[in-house]
């Protein structure tokens, strides 16, 4: 794969001399004599196919793998690979039906969690064992849960003290929250958490959606509500996103006492 991303960098120097950038990040990209044998081998069909597989391996290739051979060797391979390249959705499913708990340091490295995926892991992992996985899931390099229906059934599944520590770590480490996971803290926390972990997303550019919002101002006092929302027009999408909605949330404010 570095090799790949060299050979595509590179070309795409070439293409575009004047591409500072472009140049700088070639001449930051240091490969091993292995990584150059492999540059001076690939042809840009190869890079298409491994960038399109995130890999060099088909995923098909793998499924059959983990239906045939023994479990042993299909872990070894497997936590191999990961350590350079990325597993499918299709893949990582099936690595937890065949190899179970096994499959875990398998499948966490850029774990992109889909419904599905977290539904398998659900069939094979202990809710605490699983709350962990949520955890390192959000503190992991390129790791984040895709769509809403992930997180709607994280609020379903676990109790409100495994709530308090998974939503904390999405909100420290991970890009988004849901609307309904940003509600659910004002259920569970303490007033003064609450408050923290509202002003750890703001830090960090999150969105925060009209009912949290509303919710922001009728839960705190004026002073407090104020402070959170002019912060949060401060942000990028804050700034950017949420202009009708000005509007009305200062309107609550000036309702409040």
């Amino acid at each position: 794969m570095a090799a790949a991303i060299y050979k595509d960098v590179r070309l795409s120097s070439r293409l575009d001399p004047d591409n500072q950038p472009m140049r700088e990040r070639l001449q930051n990209m240091h490969l091993t004599e292995r990584q150059k044998e492999f540059v001076a081998n690939l042809s840009y069909s190869d890079i298409s196919e491994i960038y399109h597989n995130s890999g060099h391996i088909y995923p098909e290739v793998f499924i059959k793998m983990l239906e045939n051979f023994p479990q042993e060797i299909s872990k070894e391979v497997l936590l191999k690979y990961v350590k350079y390249c990325e597993l499918n959705e299709e893949v990582k499913i099936k690595a937890l039906e065949v190899l179970g708990k096994e499959a875990k340091d398998i499948i966490l490295p850029k774990l992109h969690l889909t419904i599905e995926l977290f539904n398998q892991i659900l069939k094979v992992f202990s809710t605490e064992e699983t709350k962990e996985i949520l955890i390192a899931v959000v503190k992991g390099y390129d790791s984040y849960t895709e769509f809403d229906d992930v997180e709607h059934k994280i609020l379903k599944v676990f109790s409100n003290d495994d709530l308090k520590d998974i939503l904390r770590a999405f909100i420290e480490g991970s890009p988004w929250l849901c609307e309904q996971g940003f509600l659910k803290i004002f259920e569970i926390y303490p007033k003064e958490e609450v408050k923290e972990l509202l002003e750890k997303a703001i830090e960090r550019d999150m969105d925060i959606w009209r009912p949290t919002l509303r919710k922001i101002v009728e839960f705190f006092p004026k002073d407090e509500a104020k402070e959170l929302i002019e912060a949060f027009w401060e942000t990028s999408p804050g700034a950017n996103c949420y202009t009708f909605e000005r509007e009305e949330i200062y309107a609550l404010l000036n309702k409040k006492k």
